[in-house]
């Protein structure tokens, strides 16, 4: 046997062992590779999931925070405005704080010019799905607020009580009126067989008795009218307290989810 024979098996062993070895390496190699880059991925992902967790928590503080902030202002401008209702006396320096107070508070639905919107929409406010858009209605409802409880607002509702008390008297008048050219008599037998008692004329005042009816019907039409212009005055507060408690709430929920 030649001694080239011999070392044609022994080298290719060698050259074997070198390939797998390379080839070892070069493996370890990619595999250190990949997984150097599945930890970069993987702690990149852990600073931004930890970022958007810190954000999501300050949103959520800076939320909350604003929300008290909202819900102390708004109690005491209510309660600021259920007091100068019926002031008589230093009515001028309460409305001074209270429209102070208002101010403040539009402060935290931003700032909007004039021509934007012209009035609010009690529906968009009364929105129980979302906030959007309801700042701009809530700016121009603080504002009507102040003007209803200033001082021209109050004029005006002296006015309609005014009005409203003396339809009363007239309304009382004519009632008296009535009562003395009519009785009370059974004017039919309703399905459970219960007498209907009705206000009829005296014979032969028969048409004063339709005429004073008709105008008693008017007064007492026109004075529900101002009745329920000065309820609603009155129940301002009452309707602002259920916009601002819907607002709020709301805006907790987002805070709940970290929005």
């Amino acid at each position: 046997m030649e001694w080239w024979e011999l070392w044609v098996p022994f080298g290719a062993t060698i050259l074997g062992i070198i390939a797998n070895v390379w080839i070892n390496i070069t493996q370890n190699k990619k595999q250190q590779a990949f997984q150097k880059e599945m930890n970069d991925e993987q702690q990149k992902l852990q600073k931004e999931m930890t970022k958007t967790q810190i954000d999501a928590n300050l949103k959520a503080k800076a939320r909350i925070e604003w929300i008290n902030d909202v819900r102390k202002m708004s109690a005491n401008l209510i309660s600021s405005l259920v007091d100068i209702k019926n002031m008589d006396e230093a009515y001028e320096e309460k409305l001074i704080e209270v429209s102070k107070e208002a101010e403040l508070l539009k402060l935290y639905f931003g700032s909007y010019k004039t021509d934007e919107i012209k009035t609010y929409d009690l529906k968009v406010l009364m929105n129980t799905k979302g906030n959007g858009g309801k700042n701009p209605h809530m700016f121009v409802y603080i504002d009507d607020l102040l003007q209803i409880y200033g001082t021209k607002g109050r004029k005006e509702i002296a006015k309609q009580k005014n009005v409203y008390g003396q339809l009363q008297k007239m309304a009382d008048l004519i009632y008296k009126q009535l009562d003395n050219i009519s009785k009370y008599e059974v004017v039919d037998i309703d399905e459970d067989g219960e007498p209907y008692i009705d206000q009829v004329a005296i014979e032969g005042n028969e048409d004063e008795f339709l005429y004073l009816e008709d105008e008693f019907s008017s007064a007492a039409s026109r004075a529900a009218s101002f009745r329920t212009i000065i309820e609603e005055y009155y129940n301002r507060t009452e309707e602002f307290e259920k916009i601002i408690s819907l607002y709020l709430k709301l805006e907790w929920d987002k805070a709940k989810e970290g929005k």
